[in-house]
């Protein structure tokens, strides 16, 4: 009867002992459900307050950037150094701090951001340049300008371009023209690009010949241009003849025949989602496709579908 009792109690104990587990386990995993899904929501939270960072600041729009190195003119990469001390160009390999988010916003300025989630910064000039800005102000903000092949130089808000300083010591922003240390290689960015309209088929430069037209089924060397990066913070597109597009200022059909950037060769590369861009005259009209039915102008006040045109790559 005594082993009875005593087999009686030590089954109690071990069933108490299996419900008390089994109320920890669960009691543990309703924790770490609640710990996803509240990590869920931070990202959440995160994601959306980047996006609204950079929508909020001036209405900037962007797309889905660009991962990008930069190589100074001493063959060596820059470097975010994590947003831990100032930017250098010294790195002899690319790794997670030598690579950079590129987003270009709707007025036509980029902004970079580092492997660590943080902007870089040109400190209007009076210091080091960083990469530890958590929003998109002004400092943030530069102008790409195209300084040959897949060769560029940032000019910051401060009307001043940034310098690698040959890796001697950490980069700044405060040269006032553009030297071999201000110059820096993104080969990830296209040189050569085509324009895709609404109705799927390719702009063309007619060679120059005439009027252009966006009703190409495939594309050959009159459908491809050289994207040019301008000090403005606005492109021109040179065609295969070498001669630039006009806007004509919106009093004619468009063309691929100038032999000279001048203000009606300079446009404003409007980003309308993804890879998608409308393309903005110095008279503050859109490029139109016309559908392709006609030749194409830049004398639209508003982006419809016909004022969009995919560019792969930028």
């Amino acid at each position: 009867m005594k082993n009875y009792f005593n087999n009686t109690k030590l089954y109690l104990l071990i069933m108490v002992l299996c419900a008390t587990l089994f109320s920890c386990e669960s009691e543990m995993s309703e924790i770490e459900e609640q710990e996803d899904k509240q990590n869920e929501l931070l990202l959440e939270k995160n994601a959306s307050e980047i996006t609204n960072v950079i929508t909020d600041a001036e209405n900037l729009s962007f797309r889905s950037p660009n991962v990008i190195t930069l190589k100074g003119n001493n063959n060596r990469y820059v470097s975010s150094e994590n947003g831990a001390s100032p930017m250098t160009c010294n790195r002899t390999a690319i790794g997670p701090w030598e690579k950079f988010s590129l987003f270009r916003l709707s007025n036509g300025k980029v902004a970079l951001l580092g492997n660590n989630g943080r902007y870089v910064s040109s400190e209007n000039g009076v210091g080091a340049i960083t990469c530890n800005r958590t929003a998109i102000g002004p400092w943030e903000q530069f102008i790409l300008v195209s300084t040959g092949g897949n060769t560029y130089a940032l000019k910051g808000n401060n009307g001043k371009y940034i310098s690698s300083e040959n890796g001697a010591s950490p980069m700044t922003c405060n040269r006032t023209v553009i030297g071999p240390w201000e110059k820096f290689t993104i080969p990830q960015l296209p040189t050569v690009i085509y324009l895709k309209g609404n109705n799927g088929k390719y702009v063309s430069s007619e060679n120059g010949s005439g009027p252009m037209n966006c009703n190409r089924t495939a594309l050959g060397p009159w459908e491809k241009f050289t994207l040019i990066s301008l000090s403005s913070g606005k492109v021109a597109l040179r065609g295969n003849n070498n001669r630039y597009v006009s806007s004509e200022n919106g009093a004619s059909p468009i063309t691929c025949n100038r032999t000279a950037i001048g203000p009606w060769e300079e446009f404003v590369l409007v980003n309308t989602g993804g890879s998608t861009y409308a393309l903005r005259g110095n008279n503050g009209r859109y490029v139109s496709s016309e559908n392709g039915t006609s030749p194409m102008t830049c004398n639209r006040t508003a982006i419809g579908p016909w004022e969009k045109f995919i560019i792969p790559g930028l």
